[in-house]
């Protein structure tokens, strides 16, 4: 997960200001079943510090201790568990440790892909037994330009993890209720980046949205020049009507959304429907046919931090029907 990876470089550019070596945990293969799957990664710093998971906390502290190797020698090794008698799933995990000390210009090429929602590779080259071996590691391709994430070479005729990870999913919400701050918390547990569209007229301010990266003024008509792509979801929570019929005139516009989800009753939503029809006679009946509304999974929900959970369930739900990006398909991210 791309916003795991973005932790992982937070906690070592902490550490690494402090003194502090790193070491990386890559689950490289799979036998069987696991609770995650090969690419997941964690950060330990050489106080015990940890970003990130590769289990469901059953390893861990294994990781750690077969981690004072790597700390000393400098050496990647792999080590290898059987999840059937130890960790309660049905498979082997393959995992590498290796040193984390990126340069600096691969820290910036990777911001840089965080801004402008590049897609990022990761290479793990191991071999498969549990052994210790120079030549064993990470890198990470972006804008086709390979940086290993320490300054030791690579042998790449080793067994290869090839993963590629899509930006970071981007939630937009037009609204600043009550209902608006509790999807934006459940929003932020999820590591998504998070923007708010505020009428021009409204004066909340990032204090009731502390995870948001950033609240923009918009109306309707100013929608037409915003970046759009494929892992973006757009939430319509206004509770104005014709705000909300006035944005789905111009997103219909836009570049298709994985997600298009609109707050209301299905009475609302039809007669928003009938409106878009009736003002824009050759709107695209398929863009129609995507908006989510009423947004959220039918779970019942009455309460807003309810609401929030089955529309992130949802936005979830559509986000994991994307096809996965491969090395060969990572430059068909689609922008408006």
């Amino acid at each position: 997960m791309t916003h795991e990876l973005q932790a992982i470089f937070k906690h070592f550019q902490i550490a690494h200001t402090q003194g502090l070596p790193c070491v990386l945990a890559t689950v490289v293969a799979l036998d069987g079943s696991s609770y995650r799957k090969p690419g997941v990664r964690m950060l330990f710093d050489v106080n015990g510090n940890s970003t990130g998971a590769v289990s469901g906390g059953c390893v861990e502290k294994e990781i750690l201790r077969q981690a004072q190797s790597v700390f000393e020698s400098h050496i990647p090794k792999v080590i290898t568990y059987d999840g059937r008698y130890r960790l309660g799933c049905e498979g082997f995990i393959h995992i590498l440790i290796e040193e984390f000390n990126p340069n600096q210009s691969c820290q910036d090429a990777f911001e840089e892909a965080l801004v402008t929602r590049k897609a990022i590779e990761t290479h793990s080259y191991f071999l498969p037994n549990q052994t210790s071996e120079k030549g064993m590691g990470t890198e990470l391709v972006i804008n086709q330009i390979h940086y290993n994430i320490t300054d030791q070479p690579l042998q790449k005729n080793l067994l290869t993890d090839a993963q590629v990870m899509p930006p970071i999913p981007r939630l937009i919400i037009a609204g600043m209720e009550h209902d608006a701050q509790q999807l934006c918390a459940q929003a932020t547990l999820l590591g998504w980046e998070i923007i708010i569209w505020k009428a021009l007229d409204q004066m909340v301010g990032m204090e009731s949205f502390s995870g948001a990266s950033q609240i923009k003024s918009v109306s309707p008509d100013s929608i037409k020049k915003i970046k759009m792509d494929k892992y973006t979801a757009v939430l319509l929570m206004t509770h104005n009507y014709a705000k909300d019929l006035h944005f789905l005139l111009n997103l219909s516009k836009l570049s298709p959304l994985f997600y298009l989800g609109v707050l209301g009753s299905h009475k609302r939503m039809e007669q928003l429907q009938f409106d878009l029809l009736e003002r824009d006679e050759n709107i695209d009946l398929e863009f129609l046919n995507t908006i989510h509304g009423p947004a959220g999974l039918n779970i019942k929900a009455i309460t807003p931090q309810e609401i929030a959970i089955s529309i992130i369930a949802e936005i979830v739900q559509e986000l994991r029907s994307i096809p996965q990006l491969t090395p060969q398909s990572i430059n068909q991210i689609a922008y408006e």
